[in-house]
């Protein structure tokens, strides 16, 4: 009889909450919890956080984890909800390839808020991480690409498994617990990619919903309710039901603990939609042509050199960052502006960055934007390159007849460029310092520096000042 992946995930997780982490994935534990929590900082300041701000406290339950933004504490399954939701908020959080998963944003958030329950030791803390990580990204593998092509979004689906592995690991849940809080998981499973018809907000709630749903399920574990040993690959399991043949359950337990998947997980260095991030570093380049220099504006002379913008697309891509094209080239939402290819690049090629301010309402109902926009071209162009990364073609042709190209194979952050600890501490500056001031930013980075990581109460008591001066500067519960 076959042995049910979730009980490989299980001994894994046992494995790895008895020292069997290696120190290259503590440490990239410890850059990932850093990055996504200046991600959640910076979301916490965003007009959509007050309404989840709001029904997380109304939530109740008692007060042990912090929740982002508020003064007090919340039950840590809701505080998993709120700040995973802050994780997702602003798409600046990290991505894993090949699985199109964005795991910290399920699996930190989660294990944060039972380690603070808990009172769990950094050490606890980084490998519950680690092994949360490793089960979403492999679940998002044993679908390769599929998720999206069907329009279901991966992250939330693959998230709320390495959630509730951590958050199992940190209440030190038994094989048999673990198992079922994983067979529970399955069950609260979900998230379709439908908020790019629209731009709505749906997208932001998948990271808080997985890490809610993923405490809940090893709390559920834990107290004795019984979940199914095939959540994921039984005959009505997960993966075969979304995906049949397509899927290779197998996959997530080839190599588990010693070939470690989540090394390859990709830090954002722009503040929108993956898929966008080759084009992007390429305009970057290509601007020099306009006559400008890196980084400053350009003007409408060089701006009206430009006749055409033509991008080279990956087709799995297209339905998520060019179309509906009419939406993509006049988005709806901020949030839609994130999902666009055309108005990512017009804004690149225009200001010279693309930082979370270039997403403001009003930056959106810029013409000049928008006119840009619509010189962009996109051309359908197979890459062999993806998934593994995410490539992107640009050709800027000018009026003159001159035309120059880039084109970009390895996304800066991910496995063939990645970003050091010393960038990823500017970038969390940039996202924390508005919230809790530069002494506090740099105290939290000193934080996650050492080794071993401190707890994540300790970790979290330098978000505090946010809590509270969030509600005090927004009036907010």
């Amino acid at each position: 009889m076959t042995v049910p992946i979730s009980s490989a995930l299980a001994r894994f997780a046992a494995e790895a909450r008895d020292g069997a982490v290696p120190r290259a994935v503590t440490d990239k534990v410890a850059t990932h919890v850093l990055d996504v929590l200046g991600v959640q900082l910076a979301a916490s300041r965003q007009d959509f956080a007050p309404a989840v701000r709001e029904v997380t406290l109304g939530l109740g339950g008692p007060p042990e984890s912090v929740g982002i933004g508020l003064a007090q504490e919340l039950g840590a399954p809701n505080a998993a909800l709120l700040n995973g939701t802050l994780a997702h908020g602003v798409d600046y959080d990290d991505t894993h390839l090949r699985s199109i998963v964005h795991p910290s944003a399920t699996v930190t958030p989660a294990a944060m808020a039972v380690a603070e329950e808990v009172d769990a030791d950094g050490i606890a803390v980084s490998a519950a991480i680690a092994a949360g990580l490793e089960t979403a990204v492999r679940i998002g593998l044993a679908a390769e690409g599929e998720f999206h092509h069907r329009g279901f979004h991966a992250t939330p689906i693959a998230g709320v498994f390495g959630a509730a592995l951590a958050a199992s690991m940190l209440y030190r849940l038994t094989l048999g617990q673990t198992v079922s809080a994983l067979g529970l998981a399955a069950s609260m499973a979900g998230g379709l990619l439908e908020f790019l018809t629209d731009g709505t907000s749906a997208k932001r709630l998948h990271g808080g919903w997985a890490a809610h749903g993923g405490v809940l399920a090893a709390r559920l574990g834990r107290a004795g309710l019984s979940g199914p040993a095939g959540g994921l690959d039984g005959r009505f399991g997960l993966l075969p039901t979304l995906f049949a043949g397509a899927a290779d359950p197998s996959r997530i337990g080839r190599g588990l603990g010693c070939d470690w998947e989540m090394l390859d997980i990709a830090l954002k260095p722009y503040p929108c939609c993956h898929f966008v991030h080759a084009f992007l570093d390429g305009a970057a380049e290509l601007r020099e042509h306009l006559g400008v220099g890196r980084g400053e504006p350009a003007g409408e002379a060089a701006l009206a050199q430009i006749t055409a913008i033509e991008c080279g697309v990956v087709p799995l891509t297209i339905p998520v960052v060019c179309e509906p094209r009419a939406t993509k080239l006049r988005p709806q939402t901020p949030y839609d502006a994130q999902f666009s290819l055309p108005f990512s690049v017009a804004v690149m090629f225009s200001r010279g960055r693309v930082t979370l301010d270039e997403y403001e309402p009003e930056t959106i109902a810029d013409e000049r934007l928008i006119a840009l926009a619509h010189r962009v071209r996109i051309v359908p162009e197979p890459r062999v390159e993806f998934p593994a990364s995410f490539p992107g073609r640009l050709r800027l042709e000018l009026a003159d007849g001159r035309s120059f190209e880039s084109d970009h194979s390895d996304n800066r952050g991910g496995p063939g460029a990645p970003l050091s600890f010393e960038e990823v501490g500017a970038k969390f500056r940039a996202n924390a310092v508005p919230s809790i001031g530069s002494e506090q930013a740099e105290a939290v980075i000193s934080l996650l520096e050492a080794r071993p990581l401190p707890s994540a109460k300790r970790i979290m008591a330098g978000l505090r000042r946010a809590s509270v001066d969030s509600v005090d500067r927004r009036g907010d519960p």
